[in-house]
């Protein structure tokens, strides 16, 4: 009987422990101690609002915009050149590029413009961010000179 009362405290210790330690006083002390490490840093990159993006263009040029939100998780602001390119038949053209600067833990609106080409058939529109790897694009369907 003894030995079941001491495994049940043991198990009620290490619950009310593991409880503790989710709990912003308990994170911090494990943060002090080194029990508990940093938060991972990383970059997201979203549409501001992809149900407005464009799948069909009827224009042959057009001055179209792509609002795109860059996250900077990390502890310090963080640099981020951006590059706007259309995608056709495996050729690539650069159509916009800028630069923003995102705050420690924030989110930044970038609202790009670019003058799309549409002579026909399919394109992709891919918005990334040199250095990290994160890249977000969207396919839209030209119809050059009129509807489908």
């Amino acid at each position: 009987m003894r030995k079941v009362r001491g495994a049940i405290a043991a198990v009620a210790v290490v619950l009310a422990a593991a409880g503790f330690a989710q709990t912003d006083t308990g994170r911090a002390l494990l943060r002090d101690t080194g029990l508990e490490g940093k938060s991972p840093s990383y970059t997201a990159l979203s549409f501001a609002s992809p149900g407005e993006l464009p799948t069909q263009l009827y224009s042959p040029e057009g001055l179209m915009p792509a609002a795109f939100a860059i996250r900077n998780s990390s502890a310090q602001p963080r640099h981020y050149p951006w590059i706007i390119d259309e995608i056709r038949n495996g050729q690539v053209r650069q159509l916009a590029s800028g630069q923003a600067t995102v705050a420690a833990g924030a989110t930044t609106t970038v609202n790009g413009m670019f003058v799309a080409s549409c002579s026909g058939g399919r394109m992709k529109i891919e918005v990334s961010l040199p250095g990290t790897g994160d890249s977000i694009g969207y396919w839209t369907t030209c119809f050059a000179g009129g509807t489908p």
